[in-house]
C-alpha cells in the first residue's frame, strides 16, 4: 500500500458552499465544486439481471469464504471477522503499510482548500482510476476557468472521508463540464526490447497426469 501523502493547504474560510465541496486554490483565487459521482449507469444504459427462488422471490446475493463463512451484502463493509471468528467493528481496523508498520489515519480533504499544480496527460493516463466525480462550480475562479478552459490539466490530493491512503485527483474540462478523476498512480513498467521473456508455463504435454489418479 502506498504510504500517504500528508497535505499542508490552508484552511479555507468559510465561504458560500456546503462543507462536503471540493476548494482549491489557484492563482490567488479560490475555487469551489459540489460534487456528484459518475457510475456506468449515467454514461451507458444497463441492465439489471434478477434471480429468482422457486416462489418467484428475488435471491439476496452472498459470498462463501474458504472457512466456510457466508458474507452477504454490506457485512465487509461494516467489519471484519479475524480467524477466530471474532467480529471486529471497522472503526477498530487500522492500516499497514508494506513493512508491516501501523499507517497514520490521512483526514479527508473536501471543506479544505487544496492548492493545484500542474500536470499532464501522462500522468492522468497513468492512474489507476478508482471514481470519477462531475463537478458544479459554487464559487467561481476565472483564472482557473480560464486555465480549464485552455485544455489545462491539475492535480492535488483528495480524500472523499478520513483513510488511510490519501488519493490523487486531477481537475480535468471539456465541452460537458469540469470533472475530478480519483485514483491511486501507478506508472506501468516497460520492458525493453532486448528483455529476457516471462517463464512460460508448463506445456498440457509435460504435466504428469499420473499424479490426479486415484491413490496418488
Amino acid at each position: 500500500m502506498p504510504t500517504p501523502r500528508k497535505t499542508t493547504a490552508p484552511h479555507s474560510p468559510a465561504g458560500p458552499w456546503p462543507g462536503r465541496a471540493l476548494v482549491v486554490g489557484f492563482g490567488g483565487e479560490i475555487a469551489a465544486f459540489t460534487l456528484q459521482k459518475l457510475s456506468r449507469k449515467d454514461l451507458y444504459v444497463t441492465r439489471r439481471r434478477v434471480a429468482l427462488d422457486d416462489a418467484g422471490q428475488p435471491c439476496q446475493r452472498a459470498a462463501l469464504t474458504r472457512d466456510g463463512m457466508l458474507l452477504r451484502s454490506g457485512m465487509t463493509g461494516q467489519g471484519y471477522c479475524n480467524a477466530d471468528g471474532t467480529w471486529v467493528p471497522q472503526k477498530a481496523l487500522t492500516g499497514l503499510g508494506p513493512s508491516g508498520e501501523s499507517l497514520p489515519l490521512v483526514p479527508g480533504t473536501l471543506g479544505t482548500e487544496q492548492a493545484l499544480e500542474p500536470a499532464t496527460a501522462q500522468q492522468l493516463l497513468d492512474l489507476h482510476v478508482t471514481a470519477v466525480y462531475r463537478l458544479t462550480s459554487v464559487h467561481a475562479a476565472p483564472k482557473l476557468e480560464s486555465a480549464l478552459e485552455a485544455g489545462r490539466i491539475f492535480r492535488y490530493p483528495f480524500n472523499y472521508r478520513a483513510d488511510f491512503r490519501a488519493e490523487t485527483a486531477f481537475l480535468v474540462a471539456n465541452a460537458e463540464g469540469a470533472f475530478a478523476v480519483v485514483g491511486v498512480p501507478a506508472a506501468p513498467a516497460w520492458l525493453g526490447p532486448d528483455a529476457a521473456p516471462p517463464p512460460e508455463s508448463p506445456a498440457l504435454d509435460d504435466l504428469d497426469f499420473d499424479m490426479f489418479s486415484e491413490g496418488a
